[in-house]
Formats: C-alpha cells, structure tokens, sequence
C-alpha cells in the first residue's frame, strides 16, 4: 500500500516542536487522515519506546473512528500478524510501542498514566477540565519532549478552546488552520456542498468551508437538554433512519416517558448498502416490532428493511413537511443522550437559510443534517398517527 501524504499537514507536523498542537479546519479539510497517518506510521511504526494515546469525547464514537481506521491502516500497511491488538481493551501494539485508544466519558482510565503524545479528536467536544487532565499526562520520555495535537471545528466563538488559548496565546502553543482547499482528494460534489453554504447561511459557510470561528445565530433546535444517563424503561420505543452512501446513514433511538422524548444516536456510518443497514440493524439489537420511519424517497431501502421484518414505514415528504415537521420537533421536549456526539453536533449547527439581507428564511439548511432528519420522520411521524398530539414545549 503506498500512503500519500498532504505536505501542507505533514510540514506542521513535522516542524513543530511545541506542547500544546491546535489544528483548526473547515469540514474536509484532511486534518484527521494527516493526523491519523503521523501517529499511525511516523510515530507508532517508525518511533521507539513511545507511549500514544488516542482520545475522544466518548469511546463509543472513538470504536467507530480513530480505532477502526487506525486498524485498518496498520493492516494494510503490516498484514494481520504484522502488529498486537486487543479490540475489547482498545490497544495496539509493536515491538516497544503501546497506542491505547480512550474515551473521556470514563476518564479514570487514564487519570494515573503518562504519554508521549496525545491526540484528541474532535476537540471542541472536550471541557476545559478535560483538556487540562489530558495536559497534566503528558511525560517525557521516550518522546523528547511531549506533545498533545488537537483537531476541530471552530463551531463557538465564544469556547473555551478559542478563548482560553487562540486569544492567550504562548510560546508552548502551535496553531494550524485548513480549508477542503488544502485537500486534494475532495470530490467535486463536496467542494460545492461547502461553496454553497455561503449563499445559504454565512456564518456556517465561515465556520465549515473557511474553518474560522463563528456563532450560530439562527438555529432551528432549542428545545432540549443533554443528559448523561437515560431512564431504564420507557413508555414507548421508536426509531428514525435516514439513508445516505457517500454521505452517513443514521438511525436515532427515541425513548418516550410520560409525553417527553430520549434521543439517542445509535448510527452514524458512510458506504452502507440497503443490506448492509439491514445487518446493522441486526447487531444494533432492533426491535423488529417498534415503529420506524425512514426517508420515503429512499423506497429501496425501507423496502429491504420491511421485507427482513421490521416494522418501517415511509415518512411523509409532501410539500411543506419539512417545515410542518420542523414545527412539530420544536414544541416537543427533548433529551439528547451525551454520548450521541454527532447528533449533539448536527443540533448545534442545524440553522434556517438567511438571504441577502440577511434575514431568516424559513427553511433549512440541507448540510450536516442526518441525524436530526432521522429524528424529525420519526417524531413528525409519531405525533402525526403514532398518538394524540401532546405538545409540551
């Protein structure tokens, strides 16, 4: 396998010798291939006796990025017995080097190691006190000298990533900004997905095609909270999907107590087939008796879902259903489970279009949309046929 590497990412990497590594990009910028080919194969392959470690928010959508890519990366490039790994504790290994993948959302793992390098993905998802742990377990050792390398969005202009450090600013900090210009391999359907969001909306065209910082004013989505843990059962259990390839297919899980609404994402995924997602269903534990309802314009995929037992109906897609189900969200009262990062994500930038004038128009704007379009079929949907209108918000 022959590895190409982005020299706009790899002169940074290579040229910085600070502590504290900040990589600010839009959305498909390649900041996380470039990232996840350093520690990969400079670091791990190539260093000796290093200790790295590999963090996000929560490990579940650790499993799902960093550790299956960092895997699949190792085989390609070493075969399957070319290295150690051990899936249910999240490490590989080789020769004398240990990469351990962990999620914050059980800190205490990792409250009492030491690490030559750091790299925590997604890093606006972190707290403050988050970031200070993981400063706090950088050692030197094998390494030189330590480094923690961060990678995000600049989703807030008020967060504590920008206020704390972009505007206080040491000679122990590194900054690295990017765009999808700086990549390459970005297909020409995603260049103009992000061109085009300067039409629709220009504070998210700032934040996901230009990577500079910005406050969402127009935001769909208030309605909700975030917990940390649900309730153990519920009235009622439903489940919204919706299908993409190229772009991720979703499902959302929504508990329902006493007329207010549990969301937890389930999937999140690229490159699913109508029967790979019907598999997925399958490991994911659906229940085949609860209702579901997915994207009616995708009748391939509800088709193969219904024909494998499952209880899916089509949304509703008519005209003005967007907004009508848009309407129906906002007035009922929302818990997002905390460990549904992508979902939390998606709310936090699921904003109205704005016109030249810059004034509100009533209606979204199609970008980073999933999960909060499997959650309105399926909530729209329920309220709708599922059960008496009951509106709390």
């Amino acid at each position: 396998m022959s590895i190409i590497y982005n020299d706009y990412f790899f002169d940074f990497l290579y040229g910085t010798d600070k502590r504290l590594n900040f990589m600010r990009g839009g959305g498909g910028s390649g900041k996380s291939t470039s990232l996840h080919q350093f520690f990969c194969i400079d670091k791990f392959i190539q260093g000796n006796h290093l200790e790295i470690l590999i963090v996000r928010k929560t490990m579940t959508s650790l499993r799902l990025t960093a550790y299956r890519k960092m895997v699949d990366l190792l085989k390609d490039l070493l075969g399957d017995k070319g290295f150690e790994y051990n899936k249910s504790e999240a490490w590989v290994k080789l020769g004398t080097n240990l990469m351990q993948f962990s999620g914050l959302d059980d800190s205490e793992k990792i409250k009492s190691t030491e690490w030559d390098y750091i790299f925590a993905e997604e890093l606006t998802d972190f707290t403050q006190d988050d970031f200070s742990m993981l400063n706090l377990r950088l050692k030197r050792s094998g390494s030189g000298h330590p480094q923690l390398f961060g990678a995000f969005n600049p989703i807030d202009a008020f967060h504590w990533v920008k206020t704390e450090y972009y505007d206080k600013p040491t000679d122990r900090m590194a900054f690295h900004h990017s765009t999808y210009r700086h990549n390459p391999f970005v297909n020409e359907e995603t260049k103009e997905n992000y061109r085009s969001l300067k039409e629709q909306n220009l504070t998210l065209w700032k934040i996901y095609s230009e990577g500079e910082w910005g406050s969402l004013e127009s935001l769909i989505y208030s309605n909700y909270d975030i917990r940390e843990v649900f309730p153990e059962h519920f009235d009622e259990v439903i489940y919204g999907y919706d299908f993409g390839f190229s772009n991720p297919s979703a499902i959302v899980k929504i508990g329902i107590l006493d007329n207010e609404f549990y969301i937890e994402e389930m999937l999140y995924e690229t490159e699913l087939t109508s029967t790979k997602f019907v598999d997925r269903l399958g490991s994911l534990g659906i229940d085949k008796n609860a209702q579901q309802f997915g994207d009616s314009n995708r009748a391939d995929y509800i088709d193969e879902i219904y024909n494998a037992g499952y209880n899916v109906k089509g949304a509703d897609k008519r005209a003005g259903s967007v907004i009508e189900g848009i309407d129906t969200v906002k007035r009922c009262k929302l818990h997002i489970l905390s460990s549904s990062l992508n979902l939390l994500k998606e709310l936090r930038a699921y904003s109205f279009k704005k016109d030249k004038n810059d004034h509100i128009i009533d209606e979204p704007i199609k970008f980073n949309d999933h999960l909060c379009d499997a959650a309105r079929y399926s909530l729209f949907m329920y309220m709708q046929h599922g059960q008496p209108k009951v509106y709390l918000v």
